[in-house]
């Protein structure tokens, strides 16, 4: 199953979705959320936080991209805040030390991803982490290494 409503299945839904909320209805799903993820392109979220009303849907390439972003810098950030305060003032000061944080993505030029994480964090409440940060940056996902990311954590999770 792909969630890729046509715009007439977005306007049906858009439509239903005001009318349940003009009567009141009394329903399982977010209207508002169920709103902004038809309005924004982003019905990927339905699934995610519907698991299970939809079966088999595999997530977007870019969501399971910012997925492994965040989940690297919660990882990294619970890591480094599990270090002494020398340890951390170390890390500081190697060369390119500076805080270890997630900093966001570019809203320029990363729209896509900077979109996702807003709605992960924001609308989903995943990675409560990062929940009230600007995630509004420089151009940083090609820095992130998400790629190495993924194996190593495999890896580490299996040994």
């Amino acid at each position: 199953m792909d969630m890729k409503p046509t715009n007439e299945q977005k306007l049906i839904i858009l439509m239903l979705a005001d009318i349940a909320e003009k009567l009141g209805a009394d329903t399982h799903f977010d209207l508002k959320l169920v709103a902004k993820a038809i309005g924004y392109d982003s019905a990927w979220m339905l699934p995610f936080e519907y698991s299970m009303s939809f079966e088999n849907e595999d997530l977007p390439v870019e969501v399971k991209d910012v997925i492994n972003v965040l989940d690297m810098f919660d990882f990294i950030e619970r890591g480094v805040e599990g270090l002494s305060p020398d340890d951390q003032a170390e890390i500081r000061v190697v060369p390119n030390g500076h805080n270890v944080v997630f900093r966001g993505f570019d809203g320029n030029n990363e729209t896509t991803h900077y979109g996702i994480a807003g709605h992960l964090v924001n609308d989903l409440k995943r990675f409560s982490r990062f929940y009230g940060r600007d995630l509004n940056s420089d151009r940083l996902f090609s820095m992130y290494m998400a790629a190495c990311w993924r194996p190593m954590c495999l890896s580490v999770a299996t040994s």
